[in-house]
């Protein structure tokens, strides 16, 4: 007998002092949290772990039943490796002798869904518990879960993200990126984690993230080339010329090549004096953007 959460038939136990209870972190097509022991049940309230989880205080965390399978040992860190069953409550506290919640509460969650296109075709949706000090983390690891169970999580491949960050009470904030290489999943996961800990976690003002919907896209190998250098095919140009700049790439494999863009300056532009190293890294970051979702083929796009 592995406690109150072990199961016979499919069914969980009722939660008892011994038992097997999880706070969950990430919930829906894929699950995240962490298990631990009922220390003891007093009406609804139940006290478990007997030490802290994250020890941040009040908190508002899904509360599930669990099985333990069997705990992996380590002289380092041995750590279970257990299933979830249905979600009961809520943890609402958080502190250095355990974990505290209530059976039959509720938790709020913070919406997320993937669409993963490729050589697999699914969309995941999930709830990630509202800890403002680890929602960004959970955004890129069940990002990165999805991508690993639906597709794969390593190997050279390109993926397309496309994200949208909706925050109540404020315009929702969209983003897109491509990552490729050996390591783009991981890519993937760490640049949407940055991206959440700047909404969530900046110093200016509270913003509160409701719901995040992320579509990727992968493409085996890599189409994505890095910048050497840029220049014009002349020093001097008058206002609503032509004027042709030429980039060189360097594949991800080592092999260089060359593209041209054209460029039409505005009519109306002003004559200005500039410093030219300066110009040239203008010039660098336009081509940079301009060429970021270009591949090996074809001409760049023309920049106006």
């Amino acid at each position: 007998d592995r406690g109150g959460g072990s199961h016979a038939g499919g069914e969980f136990r009722d939660p008892r002092p011994g038992g097997v209870i999880g706070a969950v972190l990430v919930d829906g097509d894929l699950r995240l949290a962490g298990v631990g022991t009922v220390t003891d049940i007093v009406g609804d309230r139940l006290f478990a772990f007997g030490h802290q989880f994250f020890g941040v205080g009040s908190v508002s965390i899904p509360m599930a039943l669990g099985d333990v399978i069997t705990v992996m040992p380590s002289l380092d860190s041995s750590f279970k490796l257990a299933n979830l069953g249905r979600t009961i409550g809520s943890f609402d506290q958080d502190r250095v002798t355990g974990i505290a919640g209530r059976i039959g509460g509720q938790a709020p969650t913070t919406a997320l869904e993937v669409h993963l296109e490729g050589e697999a075709e699914r969309t995941l949706s999930m709830g990630l518990a509202n800890l403002r000090n680890y929602l960004p983390s959970l955004v890129g690891t069940a990002a990165l879960g999805s991508l690993e169970t639906v597709i794969k999580g390593s190997g050279h491949q390109t993926v397309d993200v496309e994200a949208r960050f909706d925050l109540k009470g404020q315009a929702p904030l969209a983003v897109r990126q491509s990552f490729d290489g050996e390591n783009s999943a991981l890519d993937v996961a760490t640049y949407l984690l940055s991206i959440a800990d700047l909404l969530v976690n900046n110093s200016f003002e509270t913003l509160n993230l409701e719901r995040v919907e992320v579509r990727l896209r992968t493409r085996e190998g890599e189409q994505l080339a890095s910048l050497d250098k840029a220049w014009a095919d002349r020093s001097r140009a008058r206002a609503g010329e032509r004027l042709k700049l030429w980039a060189e790439f360097r594949s991800v494999r080592g092999a260089s090549f060359r593209k041209s863009l054209e460029i039409t300056l505005p009519a109306d532009l002003p004559p200005v004096f500039v410093d030219a190293p300066l110009v040239t890294q203008v010039l660098t970051n336009l081509l940079e953007n301009a060429c970021r979702q270009h591949r090996a083929e074809g001409p760049l796009p023309q920049v106006r």
